[in-house]
């Protein structure tokens, strides 16, 4: 009776934890059961099992994974002069839009005066930067130098100028649509698209969630776009196919293998007294590192545990989202209970990385959102109207009936007049009718994911 209150879904996440804890328990048994071997054989064993599928686990051998990238084809050199010229001067952080969303205006609304006379300043500043971003249009690959051998030191700093390149060509999309510019709104569409796919290469986790976000500021960009100049059907159908090549099913399988190999990298580099002690890993290193046996037992944990979340991220949605929350939440409970042979590693690793499944999930309904919003809009040019239900897309303007990552229902679509919101139900998984805009104008983070047109703004 006590689960009387709890709905579907909160019961069947609280009997997932449950599951979850049941595991822990049973493995620490069976570890503390299992003499016969020690720690370091254990360890070596795992390591050979991961070997033999073909998977790497050191950061040496992530890097051999990678695609090998010709300095004809690479765009990051050209970025990073692009770095170099940029000058977002002192006030863009409170007085432009897509450098600070919270100033966007719902898709359509006239933009104030001053707004738009402070973009096309700060874009007139930087023509030399977009002259160059728009170069790497031509380059197929894109690969920064890679300091893996730094461990959690390496070097991103990249990824924080790839946002301001973003945000400076959604800008420059919003300012050429405004003033009807079909083409300068395109093209700088497609290059904020672009510059995501930029980041392929390098498989971090870090460099995942950065993707993500460049990608929900093009698709930002892209409603306010459609909602104030009438793009063609040709420039339509071109940026539906980038945004549907965005979806790669196994881009954050690939992350957390890579974070497999990170946390045994740095725990190879204490034990070695190659990397310091600091306050991130202090804590989780500091008992253990002049003992091998403890060492290679958290080790050990660290991989069965890792096992299970690269497991859980190759499970389709919305069974992927669910299992990674649970384990997540079962290794938390775990560690707060003090579970004898409790992994501080698994612990101050796991957790968080299984929660990166949120990011994933909301991306992947940004993505599916945003495609089938272009693919209404370019059956509303052929047809002359909206189609009264998404099955009417299938098959010439979209492959197959869109679902939705959260709750693995179709996409919400509803028409109005000349005019459609297209949505996912969200991280809340309430169907909130496609408002993502709160009281005050501001977009939530856990309303809908929603696409918003309407064809009388234009």
């Amino acid at each position: 009776m006590r689960y009387r209150n709890r709905t579907a879904w909160e019961f069947t996440r609280f009997r997932g934890v449950e599951v979850v804890l049941v595991a822990i328990l049973l493995a620490a048994l069976a570890g503390s059961c299992q003499k016969e071997k020690s720690n370091a054989q254990q360890l070596e064993e795992r390591l050979a099992a991961i070997r033999a599928v073909g998977e790497p686990v050191t950061m040496d051998e992530l890097r051999a994974t990678l695609q090998k990238v010709t300095d004809a084809d690479n765009a990051a050199p050209i970025l990073q002069q692009a770095f170099t010229k940029f000058d977002a001067g002192p006030n863009a952080e409170t007085t432009l839009p897509f450098f600070n969303l919270q100033l966007l205006t719902i898709p359509g609304e006239a933009i104030p005066g001053e707004m738009v006379l402070a973009a096309k300043t700060l874009l007139d500043r930087n023509a030399e930067c977009l002259s160059l971003l728009e170069k790497t249009q031509d380059k197929k690959d894109c690969l920064f130098p890679l300091t893996y051998e730094r461990g959690a030191g390496m070097d991103v700093s990249h990824l924080s100028k790839m946002r301001d390149m973003e945000r400076l060509l959604c800008l420059n999309s919003l300012v050429c649509a405004a003033k009807g510019d079909a083409n300068g709104a395109y093209m700088s569409l497609r290059g904020a698209y672009k510059l995501s796919e930029d980041l392929r290469s390098d498989p971090m986790m870090i460099n995942l969630l950065v993707r993500i976000a460049l990608r929900s500021i093009a698709s930002t960009a892209t409603e306010q776009a459609l909602n104030r100049v009438r793009l063609d059907a040709s420039q339509l159908t071109a940026l539906q196919s980038m945004v549907a090549t965005m979806r790669e099913p196994g881009e954050y399988r690939r992350a957390l293998i890579s974070e497999r190999c990170l946390g045994l990298t740095i725990a190879d580099a204490v034990q070695q007294g190659t990397l310091p002690l600091d306050k991130e890993n202090e804590a989780v290193f500091l008992a253990i590192k002049d003992d091998p046996d403890v060492m290679a037992r958290e080790q050990v944990a660290f991989l069965d545990a890792m096992e299970k979340g690269i497991a859980i991220a190759a499970q389709p949605f919305p069974q992927m989202l669910d299992e990674a929350e649970a384990l997540a939440d079962g290794v938390d409970l775990a560690n707060q209970s003090n579970v004898s042979g409790n992994s501080k590693l698994v612990a101050s690793t796991l957790p968080s990385l299984m929660k990166c499944s949120r990011a994933v999930a909301r991306d992947t309904a940004t993505l599916t959102v945003t495609e089938t919003a272009l693919a209404l809009r370019r059956f509303q040019l052929a047809e002359k109207k909206l189609p009264v239900k998404l099955d009417e897309l299938v098959p010439t303007y979209l492959k197959a009936v869109p679902t939705d990552p959260f709750d693995g229902q179709t996409l919400r679509y509803v028409a109005k007049g000349d005019g459609f919101t297209v949505y996912s139900t969200g991280l809340n998984r309430s169907d909130d009718g496609g408002k993502k805009y709160s009281d005050s104008g501001q977009q939530s983070d856990y309303g809908d994911i929603a696409f918003v047109f309407d064809l009388a703004k234009l």
